[in-house]
């Protein structure tokens, strides 16, 4: 079973907080973007932060995935 985040480390979390973000600049379409709604569309999946805070609800993560990635592979294969 993967870690939750509440049990990364400093630097796992850094990591991961980078890799979201580099998700949300380069591999979503900012056409697909809406500022004003964070969360997950069919057009776009919910903003990482979102993610992050949802992430605290119990059985989120493992609905929607362990990681920002994760959860992003799986919108995709959801919104198609």
């Amino acid at each position: 079973m993967p870690k939750h985040l509440s049990k990364y480390t400093q630097e796992e979390w850094d990591k991961e907080v980078e890799d979201a973000k580099k998700i949300w600049n380069t591999e979503i379409e900012d056409w697909r973007k809406n500022p004003k709604f964070e969360m997950e569309s069919n057009r776009c999946p919910m903003h990482p932060g979102m993610f992050y805070e949802l992430s605290s609800v119990g059985g989120f993560n493992e609905k929607n995935g362990w990681t920002y990635r994760e959860y992003v592979k799986s919108w995709r294969s959801r919104s198609r």
